[in-house]
């Protein structure tokens, strides 16, 4: 009768039965375990026109708010000038979207972001939706990156907060010279994902910068009370994976998410030599080749890789590259957007959805 004493605690042994706590809530489902993943193909406008109005989509940030699922994502002009923006969508069921800004974040000439907004991720902070993003320092031969921050009502009409929220500060997101006069300079924190959790933003964001004799994209963590004045770890959190994986040179452009069950997700772009060896024999690339990949992490600073990787590799309208995953855990399920273009110099990016069961 050894198991007596455990069938006591779960049922009880003698005295009044006790009803069960009908209000209690069930425990959150975790998606720790991902299964299969099911790739749907293209996202967009009813009848499948293209979300964008050039055809150019990326960088995609979705978000469940007051029941209705919200869009951010990069979006440019197909000839000079580019005006790289994001544009605003909405959605009921992920799949079929409805544009309703083409520009609701713009550069602003002459500051930070004078020549690029991109890699939106929105958080909301009680009656206001607050967003991160990659601003781009107009040109003068260099390309420089640095994080802004920006307010909403709406998700439409924002307010930019006038400096950098994120700016080059640590050594590894320095930007680094191009060449051996250092007449270029290339680098910068960009591509933040950020999560606020009632009392403290958490973000997740990359830089470019050098790594010994050469570039690398790392990534790093950082918080903050009221999302404007940020503590960094000293240290990327999340760096390239080991020599011969896919994900060999690079890993950039994360996007977190919480688990229900706790615990932290992390989707992110990879590359490895042999997708870099593809875009040198194309002849060069406007993007490198690169599949997505998934780690889990207790405490968002130690991060274990998902032994499936990579979750998403390039087929498809991605037969060049995927990448920019933004990611939902509802109902046991994992839903995933993303952007994918088919051709080495191809301007036809566009966005995919594909989904996981938690099991």
């Amino acid at each position: 009768m050894r198991g007596l004493p455990l069938l006591c605690l779960v049922a009880g042994c003698g005295g009044e039965s006790r009803p069960p706590d009908v209000d209690a809530e069930p425990p959150a489902r975790s998606c720790r375990e991902l299964g299969p993943i099911t790739l749907a193909g293209k996202v967009g406008r009813a009848g499948g026109v293209a979300l964008s109005n050039s055809g150019i989509e990326s960088d995609p940030h979705v978000m469940r708010d007051g029941g209705l699922l919200k869009m951010w994502f990069t979006t440019a002009n197909a000839t000079p000038p580019h005006d790289l923006r994001s544009a605003y969508a909405e959605s009921d069921d992920g799949l079929t979207w409805r544009l309703v800004d083409d520009a609701a974040i713009q550069p602003t000439a002459g500051t930070f972001d004078g020549n690029g907004v991109e890699t939106v991720s929105v958080a909301r902070d009680g009656d206001k939706l607050v967003a991160y993003y990659t601003g781009d320092e107009p040109p003068d031969g260099s390309i420089r990156f640095a994080i802004g921050r920006a307010v909403s009502t709406d998700g439409i009409a924002w307010e930019k907060h006038a400096t950098p929220v994120i700016a080059p500060a640590l050594a590894w997101e320095q930007p680094f010279c191009e060449d051996d006069a250092c007449t270029k300079r290339i680098g910068g924190p960009l591509e933040p994902s950020v999560i606020f959790d009632g009392s403290t933003y958490r973000m997740w964001y990359a830089a470019l910068g050098a790594l010994g004799e050469v570039p690398s994209f790392r990534v790093g963590y950082a918080t903050s009370a009221d999302g404007i004045t940020w503590e960094r770890r000293a240290d990327p959190v999340f760096t390239a994976g080991p020599a011969g994986t896919w994900d060999e040179v690079l890993v950039s452009h994360t996007n977190v998410v919480a688990d229900p069950g706790g615990g932290y997700h992390l989707f992110y772009f990879g590359s490895s030599f042999a997708d870099h060896a593809r875009c040198d024999a194309a002849g060069g690339c406007l993007l490198t080749p690169g599949s997505i990949g998934h780690a889990f992490s207790e405490d968002g600073v130690s991060w274990t890789r998902d032994p499936a990787n990579p979750m998403i590799t390039p087929q498809g309208f991605g037969a060049w590259s995927v990448g920019g995953p933004s990611a939902l855990i509802e109902d046991g399920v994992l839903k995933l957007w993303y952007f994918g273009t088919p051709a080495s110099h191809s301007l036809d990016l566009r966005l995919g959805f594909a989904s996981a069961p938690c099991t």
